[in-house]
């Protein structure tokens, strides 16, 4: 059997020797002939030691890991979920490593827990042997890293008011599984990762649980799937190297069709008659949209098609079908209103496990991280950040700050990103969940700005100017904005505005000169008796108004008015030429570093 991302790492966790033995014993007679795995047995009585153990695991060796731990040397009825607590402590455990596969050993089966969470996460001591059929399961491909089974969420209590929706990443390309598998988990919903045949038969059988999203890719070369068996199963579309029936498969259009057709009969849940409910995003490497007409995409569920790499988690395709709410703001909105009258940090057991998760964040941090390194770091501090609920000020602001340099720096990472990643949007959402964070003006500013300059290095790094344009705008809007309000700043807010963009700029430019014009029409400084009609009147001061402003000469603007009427300049208007003049070469200066600025980073 081919494992999807390496061999199951075992750690038994139990502290009665019986038990160990004969567990041990167990995985050593079973190694080879149910599935392969690495087996780490251990007398473990405390939840410090256990934590020792799995910090000690490289981040390869943890993503791999499950965690078999005996809990029934604990008190009676610890299955129970209100009695999950010391000396082990499962539900700091779980909480703490989201990449660890937990399995806990019970005498009875907890009541108040979902179905998926007692189903993956639960044995009974008398049905033990049922742990052999988990951690195949996860030989085969299964991973809890995004909340699949909505285990640290029921834990954390953030989706009380409402059940979190169940979506999955199929791809065989790791990077790109781990990338989906994060986005479904970040919008909000509970996230499985498919990338053998046997998890994707599993999860889309009939008497499975039934998916309300699939990020799917089109062509899938599972390590588990021979090539004719991809083109019968639906999962690899024909074509000549694969099929004797490319006859029948005109265009690549049919192609594609027969590809899904043959997909939703193999595997239930992907069929619009056993799923009406479900969504797919389809992505393939190449387009694919001309393929099928508006009815077909309906037929088939198809809500969005993209064309991977994608540009980000905030593609705009993947904002109309993903992002029904900000999930991560609700949260914290919904903590201050619970805290209104009182604004205190977090309860000391949420926030040693965030601590922990923030640090081992920033141990994945590197300006040169993978993007499957990049993800993890943003999975575990988004988990951090969830628990905290932004009670903790500072250390709320420094999870923030490290989620979206984990994120952004996952969106960089990726070869080949077509089209410009949404800088301005991730920007916003920052700005407004740092606000619910620090709730006061200044003081947000001056948190915005640090991130966001962080995020502008990063951009920086892997060559991405327009978004590091975007991000310096922003940092010096809220630099400016982190001064007390005063006359002075408006000349640095009306630079900012310029450096927006060469369309700020030449507006203005034509602003100034019509509303000077418009004043010099006005004044009539000139002879009305020589000066002829209105509209000459009115073209002599447009074209005086163009030569001081672009040309800094107003002297050849009074040259062709002279030319014409011989008119009688007033001081008044000599001076306002002059400022006029004044104006122009500042605005010159502005255009000058605003190009400057655009031609330094390309």
């Amino acid at each position: 059997m081919s494992c999807a991302f390496g061999e199951s790492y075992v750690l038994l966790v139990t502290s009665d020797h019986s038990i160990k033995n004969a567990l041990t014993t167990s995985f050593q007679y079973i190694r080879g002939k149910v599935f392969w795995h690495l087996l780490d047995g251990g007398l473990f009585g405390r939840f410090e030691e256990i934590k020792y153990r799995l910090d000690g695991l490289s981040f390869r060796e943890r993503i791999n890991t499950v965690c078999l731990v005996d809990l029934t040397q604990q008190a009676p009825g610890i299955g129970d979920a209100e009695q999950l607590v010391k000396p082990i402590r499962p539900a700091q455990l779980a909480l703490l490593y989201p990449e660890v596969y937990f399995i806990f050993l019970v005498y009875k089966l907890p009541t108040d827990y979902s179905d998926p969470i007692v189903d993956y996460h639960f044995v009974e001591i008398n049905t033990w042997p049922r742990v052999f059929e988990l951690i195949k399961r996860h030989n085969n491909g299964f991973r809890n890293w995004y909340d699949a089974s909505g285990l640290r969420s029921f834990l954390r209590k953030d989706n009380e008011k409402k059940k979190l929706n169940l979506a999955g990443a199929i791809d065989e390309e790791k990077a790109c599984l781990l990338m989906n598998g994060y986005t479904l988990y970040r919008w909000g919903y509970r996230a499985h990762v498919v990338a053998t045949k046997a998890e994707m038969k599993r999860l889309f059988d009939n008497d499975a649980e039934c998916f309300d999203l699939i990020f799917e890719d089109l062509d899938l070369r599972f390590p588990d799937l021979g090539e004719k068996e991809g083109v019968n199963l639906g999962l690899t579309p024909p074509n000549e190297s694969t099929s004797n029936k490319q006859t029948e498969y005109k265009t690549q259009s049919d192609c594609i069709k027969a590809c899904l057709k043959n997909r939703a009969t193999n595997f239930c849940k992907l069929s619009k008659d056993n799923n009406p409910a479900l969504k797919r995003i389809l992505v393939s490497s190449r387009k694919i949209g001309k393929d099928l007409n508006d009815k077909e995409q309906k037929n088939h569920g198809l809500a969005a098609e993209l064309t991977k790499p994608y540009c980000g988690h905030f593609d705009p395709k993947l904002r109309e079908v993903l992002r029904p709410d900000d999930c991560l703001g609700e949260i914290l909105r919904r903590s201050r209103e619970e805290k209104k009258s009182v604004r205190h940090g977090s309860p000391y057991e949420r926030q040693f496990v965030a601590e922990a998760l923030i640090d081992r964040s920033h141990n994945l941090y590197s300006e040169d991280a993978t993007v499957d390194t990049a993800v993890h770091g943003a999975l575990l501090v988004r988990d951090a950040l969830i628990l905290l609920k932004g009670n903790t000020m500072v250390l709320s602001l420094e999870a923030l700050s490290l989620l979206h340099q984990h994120e952004t720096q996952a969106e960089c990472a990726f070869s080949g990103v077509g089209g410009i990643l949404d800088a301005t949007v991730r920007i916003q959402e920052l700005e407004g969940h740092a606000e619910i964070i620090v709730k006061e003006g200044a003081r947000t500013h001056t948190a915005v700005a640090e991130i966001v300059n962080r995020l502008r290095r990063i951009y920086a790094h892997f060559g991405r100017y327009d978004e590091e344009e975007a991000s310096l705008q922003k940092v010096r809007d809220a630099t400016t904005r982190m001064r007390p309000c005063l006359f002075c700043n408006l000349f640095a807010y009306y630079y900012n505005y310029l450096l927006r963009g060469l369309l700020n700029i030449i507006l203005v430019d034509v602003l100034y000169v019509v509303s000077f014009a418009f004043i010099l029409v006005k004044i009539d400084s000139f002879d009305s008796v020589n000066v002829g009609n209105l509209f000459d009147h009115s073209w002599l001061s447009l074209k005086i108004s163009a030569s001081a402003f672009f040309l800094a000469d107003p002297g050849s603007g009074f040259k062709f008015a002279n030319s014409i009427s011989q008119p009688i300049i007033s001081a008044g208007t000599t001076g306002l030429v002059i400022l006029e003049g004044i104006l122009g070469l500042l605005h010159v200066g502005i255009l000058i570093s605003y190009l400057y600025q655009k031609a330094s980073r390309r």
